[in-house]
């Protein structure tokens, strides 16, 4: 519903009011304007309209001061809702960066805890790995004329399809020796043919092997002066 303007009724009524008055008083008081001096009618005219004129300025004064008022309560309420817009800014960025440090603790966790599974399958595969590989040990058994006598001892798991090849440098050939099976702290004696006892030549020996699991393995060692020692590749 539209609020009524008083101060807009009031200003007419007394304007109509007023107009009335003067009306019927030059009813009841006929005037000759046509006779009447210019000075005179100038002078009649203004002293009718001076009286409007100032209470219509008086009313335009009020109309605007009330005018401004109602600028200044809207300018006030519109500083109120930037400053209430500018606080929910502050708590949306604060949440934003709550939010923000959340996820990276998240991400964090989540990439330490694949960092520890990683780590745990690693260390579960190697502790399968070790459970089902042999731990071979070479030992040097004494000589048999030219032959150097060798025993490897499995302090390991039981592994299947053991072969052994004993290459002799320039010479034409080595030997192939094979086992079905080599079970856990049985030993293999095989022995390594050389020049003579003091020979400064390095024999390699190559152990190929099966887990029970099928996974397939070599191992390298060498023989140099009564000595075995195992060869990286």
């Amino acid at each position: 519903m539209q609020k009524v303007d008083w101060s807009s009724v009031a200003a007419w009524s007394l304007t109509g009011a007023y107009l009335l008055i003067i009306g019927a008083h030059m009813i009841l008081k006929p005037i000759d304007l046509v006779a009447m001096d210019a000075n005179l009618l100038g002078d009649f005219l203004a002293g009718i309209a001076a009286p409007l004129a100032f209470g219509w300025l008086i009313y335009g004064y009020a109309l605007q001061r009330t005018q401004l008022a109602m600028q200044r309560d809207q300018l006030k309420m519109q500083g109120d809702q930037l400053v209430l817009h500018l606080e929910e800014l502050k708590l949306q960025r604060h949440e934003q960066h709550e939010s923000t440090l959340a996820n990276q603790e998240q991400a964090s966790q989540q990439r330490n805890l694949a960092l520890e599974t990683r780590r745990s399958n690693e260390l579960r595969e190697a502790q399968v790995a070790i459970a089902s590989a042999p731990l071979i040990a070479m030992h040097f058994a004494g000589y048999s004329g030219p032959e150097a006598n060798v025993k490897a001892i499995n302090h390991g798991a039981t592994v299947r399809k053991v072969v052994v090849e004993i290459g002799v440098q320039n010479l034409i050939s080595g030997k192939s020796l094979k086992w079905e099976f080599w079970k856990s702290e049985d030993t293999l004696h095989f022995a390594i043919q050389t020049r003579d006892h003091s020979s400064q030549e390095q024999i390699p020996v190559v152990i190929h092997y099966e887990t029970l699991s099928g996974a397939k393995h070599s191992e390298y060692f060498a023989y140099l002066n009564e000595k075995l020692f195992r060869v990286t590749r």
